[in-house]
């Protein structure tokens, strides 16, 4: 290649003369600009541009004292901020916990135009900015000298570069620049904002002003949704992770997710987010204490399907809990990690959805959390899905040839060419019409092609194995009106390859698959040959904006010779001088969006990876592991070689990896057969420390010696392991060590203390009448002062609670006063002085309290008001009856004190006590001590192998802090806190006899009793009814009496709204003249009447009340249901026998059945009443009314409904006279259906295997006889059939549900309306184009899938009384119904055929249904 020296020439003179004429300061340092602070406002600052303050220096000796700047943030009760508030408030983000973020600032400006930055960083690191980044919005309004007021504010876009701020500047688009750092945190969560304020053109004096006033707006505005028209496929999306409640923050959780998740679209339009969390690392030593590292890990999770369900949430959380989803469920959670014993949640794939199942595009989505390292707080953050940065990863294309589009920005005019070339969703031309085009001397070159890239846009794409292979060709024989022009490729360095980057992030060369020489001058001579095809494969996938729209190709450069202006000559990209890096030359990547299928071809199955699984696994050996445990691996062996023998698709590969790797991994963390624990060492030990005497060392420690001994006696009843029985023996022989060192209390001379004995009652806390707990305190009590200190030291006994024939015995197991003697102050525990063994609830003989001491000043015991002493009670048989937690049962009581009887015992009587000495360095020792006594003796046998390692593991860690020298509260809270999570996470084994869970508490595991309205603390109980007749989710259980039963429902036999007992004789109702009756549905709930949340009769009542307005009267009316619940070995039931209004006085309300009613003035939120259930009274012996307590009927109107308007002038005769008729018409049928449903009558149910619960389904009026004398048990049931027998069974409305949208159901049809409204509460869907197959018979896998969902929509809970083992045909069970298998098979609701299959394809029979209703009803 030649040098032409005489343009070399050229260059070299013109920088000689730069050098000569360029002053030399030119090259020192531009001088440091003019900055001025923002009143009111650290984060602003108003700066003169240095390249503007220097041209004023330099050419003007221009004074900078002359500049006058003014800048200062605006009050929010300015007006005109205020206006522009109001105005502008829907652009506003802004949550039910969040007002919107606004703030205005003011500048005035006098020969000093510059720019105004916004820092969103403190000085203060944990003061930041109040707006995200991604949310900020500005508007900017200029002073009018004309008008004398502020021009109308405009919106300004903002833009990351000066490229984009050019690019608007030539649009006339108003901008402003924000810069975030991606370099400190991934999140670019610290970022500057940059507005320029420049000088306003004069147009009548036609100059530029000099002194101008600006008001800037900004605000946190929506964050732009995701879009709406993604491909499918699957996107590499960035996560921001912000505080809930404090815009501009960023949550501390952001440390424990990963900093981008997977954006999956599916090729119906829905939307998934796939996020993974990890351990996070605190250092600071403000979190840990002392600067130890502190690992802290996610244990449950939970979101909101939308910001609105959020807001729901937050506003009413005891009426929206649904709102709040819990996705620690395998739905949800897809794999976890483990570090030591524990499993934490690792990645989440989360529906995107509205309640509603349609897809949510709202880029922000919130969350709650739970961490281990922050004990039971539940924060919440918001997170950013940042679907700008995102990259697309995958699509979900058929594997085959396809010919593409490049992909262009449309709006570039060089593009245009390219841009016509698309029509209709396809190329407008042939290939080789368009070849024939370019050929064309009379057409425009540039309306083919852009010759800046010159690539030929008819791209061919590969796609095999979810990769795309991209190949390109450049122009080839282009004439055009302008002449021949020659495009191609040639290498910067010949002995190099070009090469790309790939999908994967490696360099690859690129494939060439044609070259041809230039033919025009001056390429010919130059570069000889061009590169004219080329390939490359695993290209990244791409769409427009994003960072891989451009496939960059090292060591190569693009050539494009043609004729200007008769000159002809050669363009290079990179220009000959231009750094080959740095301006590197890249092709577009192809449109995804713009493609056409020329031939599809079949993908090649990738069966290594699973033979290499498959390989592994069968190489492991089963050493220590249960037959069990290493069958199930064998059969998961046996399901993954039959996969890889008979796989047609990948998807069905790599789903058979992920699932015999999840068996290798159960296999492996599978308990090792039980072996012979040697636990000789240990009981020596606990004896040799049990005869140790106090002597002379102080109360502490012994106290802390006889905790250890306690401590390692509970590790000895429930240890897996031989680890976990020497880690007991070495705390233990620690404990002594330091006993043995303590050091001695010397005994103070003439100290004396006096005791006496001081009568005392456990009272209830609010009521005027004894607990039932104080038949357990053993009266007086022993009171002992000595100087300023007073002990009081209370004995109890066990005692028995009779229920009818049935009795129960319970413990007090914790005792604790509180801080400044109120039951809002801090809870103190008692002392436990000394235990007893007793017979506990299972039968089995355990320790409990006998003994407990509480420590009061002698100013405390003196000043007691009324002699009182508020107390907390622990009772174990309370803790049962809320399902069996240590503490669920908690109850407030009083001890009262009969002063006048108190007597000294030891008059005159000197009795010296050594002083106590804490234990030195030991932070925090009581609350070990309190948490060692608390959770001992949880674990043992009955507990999976996995549960109770956690527990005796957490119980050691926890044990070995009590003689620790220097261990932190950090470390004391991080151990009790996984100790409590550990019990509470104690799982019964059921696959060992006995152990079904009924052992453990009165009665069921997780269920406790059903309620404790006269437990150990309500009107006879411990303390006081704060655990009322109920609690949420633990109601009495069984809904035989339930909503509309034995003609009792709204508005049958005469009872209902309206009807002869109704509101003042409704009879008249359909005449049109009298006031107007407006009826209302109110959602209701019960709540406790001295605590927050809910009461157990909650789960009674139907959460829907009636209430009918009328001359501003409101008549309310509720309906409770029985319930029941199995405990201790009984099955208990309770009704409501009386329902009391109390509002300034004290009334029975009207009873019709099991609806309750009575009239009030007005719309009132909360209604105080008093309720009488037998099971109560039973329990507290007194005869009716004897249990009776306090409760609170809520009431929701911010949710109720308006359903009807009856009488008055609203000429409304035809639809009441309709409504009648229909309810006549229901009645009939009802009643037609009671004749019919006489069982005796039908010939083919005698001796059929499901007898019992026919004829209890007929008599419920659930089921009708397809005759007087035939049921048909073993005949198939319809869609139809099946969601009128589930309506019938909730008494729906059928005159609610009148409309009909499928168009295979006729209106009168008798399933229509209960089709309707199985549709509409999401119990039964349509099979597609509108119909709704009511007549198809309904298999038993959708029967399944049908009444997981009708049992959530009826709020049933129900006890699992059924087998989770695995059907035999599970793998013929469709995925989308296997959860609901096992969920029914885990009630017991099914059983499967009885011979281990399920049959899931089978017909459902009515015998089966009727089998299904009555397991329900009967659970």
């Amino acid at each position: 290649m030649k040098v032409n020296f005489k343009n070399l020439n050229r260059l070299l003179f013109s920088i000689l003369l730069l050098l000569v004429f360029i002053p030399l300061n030119i090259f020192a340092a531009d001088p440091p600009p003019i900055k001025y602070p923002v009143g009111g406002d650290p984060m602003a600052y108003y700066e003169i541009h240095p390249v503007i303050y220097k041209t004023w220096g330099d050419n003007y000796n221009f004074d900078p004292d002359r500049i006058k700047i003014d800048a200062k943030k605006v009050s929010d009760e300015d007006q005109l901020f205020k206006e522009f508030k109001e105005k502008h408030k829907a652009e506003a983000d802004s949550m039910m916990y969040q007002d919107e973020e606004w703030n205005c600032y003011e500048i005035y400006i006098k020969r000093g135009y510059g720019n105004i930055y916004i820092n969103s960083k403190h000085t203060k690191d944990e003061n930041t900015y109040n707006i995200w980044p991604e949310q900020f919005k500005m508007y900017v309004s200029r002073f009018d000298e004309k008008t004398n007021q502020f021009e109308e504010p405009k919106e300004y876009t903002k833009v990351k570069n000066d490229v984009e701020a050019n690019d608007l500047i030539t649009k006339g688009i108003p901008n402003y620049t924000l810069v975030q750092d991606y370099n400190s945190h991934a999140d670019g969560r610290s970022y500057y904002v940059n507005l320029s304020l420049k000088k306003k053109y004069r147009e009548e004096t036609k100059d530029y002003s000099e002194e101008d006033t600006f008001r800037v707006y900004v605000f946190q505005g929506h964050p732009d949704p995701i879009p709406n028209d993604l491909l499918a496929g699957e996107y590499k999306i960035p996560l921001s992770v912000r505080y809930a409640t404090r815009p501009g923050m960023y949550s501390m959780a952001s440390g424990a997710v990963e900093d981008y998740g997977k954006l999956i679209v599916g090729n119906d339009g829905s939307l998934k987010l796939k996020m993974k969390f990890k351990p996070m690392v605190l250092s600071d030593a403000k979190f840990t204490g002392n600067g130890e590292p502190l690992e802290g890990h996610l244990t449950d999770l939970w979101t909101y399907n939308s910001i609105d369900d959020f807001n729901d949430f937050k506003k009413n959380m005891t009426y929206f809990s649904e709102n709040k989803i819990y996705l620690n469920d395998s739905k949800y959670l897809k794999s976890t990690y483990t570090r030591g014993y524990y499993n934490y949640p690792e990645e989440f794939v989360i529906p995107l959805e509205y309640s509603n199942g349609k897809p949510n595009y709202e880029s922000q989505k919130m969350f709650t959390v739970r961490v281990d390292a922050m004990g039971s707080m539940d924060p919440e953050f918001n997170l950013l899905m940042r679907h700008k940065d995102m990259v697309l990863e995958k699509v979900d294309l058929p594997s085959g040839k396809y010919e593409a589009m490049p992909l262009i920005d449309e709006k570039d005019t060089m593009n245009a060419g390219v841009k016509g070339l698309w029509e209709n969703g396809k190329f407008k031309y042939t290939k080789e019409e368009y070849n024939k085009k370019l050929a064309d001397s009379t057409i425009d070159n540039y309306s083919l092609l852009n010759t800046d890239i010159g690539v030929n846009p008819y791209y061919e794409v590969e796609f095999k194995d979810n990769k795309a292979n991209l190949t390109v060709s450049y122009v080839k024989g282009v004439v055009g009106s302008d002449g021949p022009e020659e495009f191609g490729l040639v290498k910067i360095n010949e002995n190099k390859d070009i090469r790309y980057k790939t999908a994967d992030g490696s360099l690859k060369p690129i494939e060439i698959l044609e070259e041809e020489n230039f033919t025009l001058e001056p390429a010919k001579t130059k570069y000889g040959k061009r590169i004219t095809k080329i390939k490359l494969d695993n290209v990244p996938l791409s769409k427009l904006g994003d960072i891989n729209q451009i496939i960059y190709l090292e060591n190569a450069r693009y050539a494009h010779c043609y004729d200007d202006w008769g000159d002809m000559t050669v363009d290079v990209k990179p220009g000959e001088g231009d750094d080959p890096i740095e301006n590197m030359y890249g092709i577009n990547s192809f449109d995804l969006k713009k493609m056409v299928l020329v031939e599809s071809t079949t993908p090649d199955l990738n069966k290594t990876t699973l033979q290499e699984k498959i390989n592994e696994a069968k190489a492991i050996t089963q050493g220590k592991k249960t037959d069990e445990a290493f069958n199930t691996l064998k059969a998961a062996i046996t399901s993954a070689e039959e996969v890889l023998n008979s796989a047609t698709e990948q998807t069905a590969i790599d789903g058979a990896v992920t699932t015999l790797n999840k068996a290798i991994e159960t296999f492996k963390s599978s308990p090792d057969k039980e072996a012979q624990l040697n636990k000789t060492a240990l009981e020596a030990k606990i004896q040799e420390a049990s005869n140790i005497t106090q002597g002379k060392k102080s109360e502490d420690a012994f106290k802390t010696l006889k905790t250890a001994i306690e401590a390692a006696k509970s590790v000895l009843n429930s240890a897996n392991t031989q680890d976990q029985i020497n880690e007991a023996l070495a705390n233990l022989n620690s404990a002594i060590d330091a006993f043995n060192k303590s050091a001695d209390v010397n005994v103070t001379p003439g100290a004396s203390e006096k005791v006496y004995t001081l009568p005392v009652k456990l009272m209830h806390s609010v009521q005027d009448k004894e607990s039932m707990g104080n038949k357990a305190l053993v009266s007086p009590a022993k009171v002992s002062i000595k100087g300023d200190d007073v002990n009081i030291d209370l004995t109890f006994q066990g005692i028995e609670v009779p229920l009818g024939a049935t009795k129960f015995y319970g413990h007090l197991t914790n005792l604790f006063s509180f801080k400044d003697n109120t039951t809002r102050g801090e809870a103190i525990p008692a002392e436990v002085l000394e235990q007893m063994e007793d017979k506990a609830m299972d039968g089995s003989q355990k320790q409990f309290p006998k003994v407990f001491r509480i420590k009061l000043t002698k100013a405390e015991f003196d000043n007691l008001k009324d002699n009182t002493l508020y107390v907390k009670v622990w009772v174990d048989a309370m803790d049962g009856l809320m399902g069996g937690t240590l503490g669920a049962g908690a109850q407030n009581a009083r001890l009262v004190f009969d002063k006048s009887k108190m007597t000294e015992v030891t008059p005159g009587g000197e009795t010296p006590t050594p002083t106590p000495t804490p234990t030195p360095n030991v932070p925090s020792r009581e609350d070990v001590v309190d948490a060692l006594k608390r959770y001992a003796n949880l674990g043992g046998p009955q507990y999976t192998y996995q549960s109770n390692m956690m527990y005796v593991n957490a119980y050691n860690s926890l044990m070995s802090l009590l003689t620790k020298p220097n261990a932190t509260d950090m470390q004391v809270k991080f151990a009790i806190d996984n100790l409590k999570a550990a019990a509470a996470g104690l799982t019964l084994d059921t696959s060992k006899p006995n152990n079904s869970g009924n052992n453990q508490g009165w009665g069921n595991n997780n269920q406790g009793w059903g309620n404790n309205n006269q437990g150990w603390g309500n009107n006879s109980g411990w303390g006081n009814n704060n655990q009322g007749w109920g609690n949420n989710n633990q109601g009495w259980g069984n809904n035989n009496q339930g909503w509309g039963n034995n003609n009792q429902g709204w508005g049958n036999n005469n009872q209902g709204w309206g009807n002869n007992s109704g509101w003042g004789n409704n009879n008249q109702n359909n005449q049109n003249n009298g006031p107007v009756t407006v009826q209302y549905e109110v959602p209701v709930e019960v709540l406790h009447a001295h605590q927050s949340g809910y009461s157990m009769a909650n789960a009674a009542i139907n959460h829907t009340a009636r209430v009918e307005e009328r001359d501003g009267k409101f008549r309310y009316s509720v309906n409770f249901h029985a319930i029941q619940r199995d405990f201790g070995g009984k099955t208990l039931t309770g009704n409501l026998t009386n329902l009391f209004i109390i509002d300034g006085s004290k009334y029975r309300a009207d009873q019709s059945g099991n609806t309750w009613s009575w009239t009030m003035n007005g719309k009132y939120d909360r209604v105080n009443v008093a309720v009488w259930v037998d099971a109560m009274d039973e329990i507290a012996g007194k005869g009716p009314g004897g249990g009776e307590q306090n409760a609170i009927l809520s009431f929701n109107w911010n949710n109720a409904r308006e359903v009807g308007r009856v009488g008055g002038n609203n000429n409304n005769q035809n639809q009441q006279n309709q409504n009648q008729q229909n309810q006549q018409k229901q009645q009939n049928q009802n009643q037609q259906a009671v004749q019919n449903n006489n069982t005796n009558n039908f010939t083919d149910t005698s001796g059929h295997w499901a007898k019992t619960a026919i004829d209890y389904v007929v008599s419920k009026g659930y089921f009708a006889g397809l005759s007087n004398t035939e049921f048909g048990p073993n005949k198939s049931i319809t869609r139809g059939q099946f969601v009128s027998v589930l309506g019938r069974m909730l008494n729906v409305n059928v005159n609610d549900y009148k409309d009909q949208n499928f168009k295979d159901v006729k209106s009168g049809m008798y399933y229509s309306p209960y089709i309707t409204w199985a549709n509409k509460v999401g119990i039964a869907s349509g099979v597609g184009q509108g119909n709704f197959a009511p007549d198809k018979e309904l298999t038993r896998e959708e029967m399944a899938v049908m009444m997981t969902k009708f049992l959530k929509v009826s709020g049933k809970n129900l006890n699992a009384k059924g087998k989770t083992n695995a059907f035999k045909d599970e793998d013929k069970i469709q995925g989308w119904a296997k959860d609901s298998v096992k969920e029914m098979a885990r009630l017991g609701i099914v059983s499967g055929m009885g011979d281990g299959n399920f049959a899931p394809k089978s017909s459902f029979t009515r015998a089966q249904v009727a089998q299904v209703l009555y397991n329900i009803d009967h659970n």
